[in-house]
């Protein structure tokens, strides 16, 4: 199962405004497909993304501009954030 912070829940969908914002409708729909896609692929092999500088996390690059921050919890996936990979964070 995986399980959505509600701090990733509010980071995806500030992306998904900004996207938007910047480009359009279009590339707002490859960035969700992008992230189902991924979400699937850790659903199937959850230790696929290596683990970050928080040796209990993992950090799945999604594209060139944002990662997918998780953790594995017994069979769950928690998604704990949503990053962008050229922002100053501790991941």
């Amino acid at each position: 199962m995986i399980n959505w912070s509600e701090q990733a829940r509010i980071n995806y969908l500030e992306i998904i405004e900004q996207i938007f914002e910047k480009w359009n409708y279009k590339i707002v729909v490859q960035f969700q497909q992008e992230v189902d896609e991924l979400l699937e692929t850790l659903r199937q092999n959850p230790e696929l993304c290596p683990q970050s500088e928080i040796h209990f996390l993992r950090k799945c690059i999604i594209n060139k501009h944002t990662a997918l921050i998780y953790k594995l919890n017994n069979d769950n996936i928690d998604i704990v954030t949503l990053i962008f990979n050229k922002s100053e964070h501790i991941f």
